[in-house]
């Protein structure tokens, strides 16, 4: 089991999610590849350094607004022989009622 494997709370559900993160200024539009009730992981183009905050929108499901929650940066990984980078997100902070439709959209 690698590290990263070790220090997760929460089992994560492997998924593809539309999702909007954000830093300061539009950051990137993409697909989650993981989430937890306490992160998500997701890939990108565009780096970001480790440890920045980050706001993120999830749209779990077309019929409804998108979870709203804020993170920080746990930690970044370039792919090999890829422009993309591979994010791990991990949550700080989940906007009121986001929290209830996250846990929902997990146990389903």
């Amino acid at each position: 089991m690698d590290k990263k494997s070790e220090k997760r709370r929460a089992k994560r559900l492997d998924c593809k999610v539309p999702v909007d993160a954000k830093q300061g200024t539009a950051f990137a539009t993409t697909q989650t590849i993981d989430i937890s009730r306490g992160g998500l992981g997701f890939l990108s183009q565009k780096p970001i350094v480790a440890n920045q905050r980050i706001a993120v929108q999830l749209e779990l499901s077309p019929d409804e607004d998108p979870i709203v929650v804020s993170g920080r940066v746990q930690w970044v990984q370039k792919l090999l022989r890829s422009k993309l980078f591979r994010f791990g997100i991990k949550f700080e902070q989940v906007v009121d009622g986001s929290k209830n439709r996250l846990t929902k959209f997990l146990k389903a």
